[in-house]
């Protein structure tokens, strides 16, 4: 239960952080509402690699190998998540 709360907490402080790009959004009301989703999707994909990085790190000491599979996932959605941004990019 712990684990789910520290998941939370750590999301919430990502959405709060990225608060203010919301709010100079929010000048225009439909951009206000489009980023507020898309810092919260954000929050939320950095906050869950973050989130699984810091658990990996703490069972290192006491599970070693699902310390690794935790990490070498992390690690595959971190960078699914960025060659996937990179291909949405337009070439110029």
């Amino acid at each position: 239960i712990l684990r789910a709360v520290a998941l939370l907490i750590m999301i919430i402080g990502l959405s709060l952080i990225l608060q203010p790009v919301v709010v100079l959004a929010d000048i225009i009301p439909i951009l206000g509402s489009i980023a507020g989703f898309g810092t919260g999707v954000i929050a939320f994909a950095v906050g869950l690699i973050l989130w699984s990085l810091g658990l990996a790190i703490a069972w290192f000491v006491v599970r070693p190998l699902w310390s690794v599979g935790i990490i070498a996932a992390a690690v595959m959605i971190g960078w699914y998540l960025i060659s996937r941004k990179k291909q949405a990019m337009p070439k110029t």
